[in-house]
């Protein structure tokens, strides 16, 4: 995938990263030190779809699916934006809208959409989809988590985001976060959000 380190403002923007899913599938995109940010990107078939170390980014309209592990693996000391932040109204998503779902193969039971590890997440209005609508496949799994952690600097607000439609669970997310995690979800989704997307540009 992408690895990159100590870049003050990079912006991996539009790309399509497509891994193998062999046991020996790094990260789709992999930033340590780093900020800037991570917008437009498919990425499928790695180990996490997005693996942060001390990296904080802007994180927008990303497709990440069928990773081995977890869609974002939040490393130490990260605190990755996929809150709510538009320029021109809804015209053009900075954070947010992410779609992340039903990666994990179920190894250890730690396959969660996302991992967040001694460190934070900003969720809040973020009108991401993250989800797993799998059940028991392969049997032997369980696809119940979709946020996982220890030892998190905070409590996560992730209201106005979109929890799949589980055939048992339905759209509530309740009892599908880890319990060492707390999280505030109250006034979750029941469908997918949309933005109308600008018809004009813009130069940052």
């Amino acid at each position: 995938g992408i690895y990159y380190s100590q870049v003050s403002s990079p912006s991996i923007l539009g790309n399509v990263i497509n891994g193998d899913n062999s046991s020996k599938a790094g990260p789709g995109i992999f930033s340590l030190s780093s900020n800037g940010s991570i917008r437009g990107n498919t990425i499928i078939g790695h180990l996490h779809g997005i693996e942060l170390g001390n990296s904080s980014p802007e994180v927008a309209e990303n497709y990440i699916t069928g990773n081995k592990d977890h869609g974002i693996f939040v490393g130490d000391q990260s605190v990755p934006n996929l809150s709510l932040t538009s320029l021109d109204g809804e015209g053009y998503p900075l954070t947010g809208y992410n779609n992340i779902f039903e990666n994990g193969e179920c190894e250890y039971d730690r396959n969660a959409e996302i991992n967040v590890v001694e460190s934070y997440i900003e969720l809040s209005g973020g009108c991401n989809t993250i989800a797993d609508n799998r059940i028991e496949i392969p049997e032997f799994c369980s696809n119940v988590l979709l946020i996982d952690g220890r030892s998190v600097s905070d409590v996560i607000y992730a209201e106005k985001n979109y929890w799949g439609n589980h055939p048992e669970y339905g759209h509530d997310p309740t009892g599908r976060f880890r319990e060492e995690v707390e999280i505030i979800y109250d006034g979750f989704l029941d469908e997918p959000c949309t933005y109308n997307e600008s018809e004009g540009f813009f130069v940052m």
